[in-house]
C-alpha cells in the first residue's frame, strides 16, 4: 500500500526481481511515479531472471542505480 504524500518518486528494492520488484516498478511507472531501482538491493534466484527484470524495468522507464548513488 502506498500512501500519497505528494511525492512523485519511488525508490524500489527487494527480492525476486522478475516478479515482485518488476511488477511494483511497472505499476508505479503507470501511476506516474519516477522509479529508481536500487540494483544492489535487488536479487533473484537466478542471474537470468535478475538481468531480464533490470532490462524490462529500464525499457519501461525506470532508472537503475546503486545504493551509494541514492544516499550521496
Amino acid at each position: 500500500k502506498i500512501i500519497c504524500l505528494d511525492f512523485n518518486t519511488a525508490i524500489v528494492c527487494g527480492i525476486e526481481a522478475h516478479a515482485c520488484v518488476l511488477q511494483t516498478s511497472v505499476d508505479l511507472l503507470s501511476q506516474g511515479y519516477r522509479v529508481y531501482v536500487v540494483v544492489d538491493g535487488v536479487s533473484s534466484r537466478s542471474l537470468t531472471d535478475r538481468m531480464y527484470a533490470f532490462d524490462h524495468m529500464r525499457q519501461a522507464g525506470a532508472f537503475l542505480t546503486t545504493f551509494e548513488s541514492i544516499v550521496l
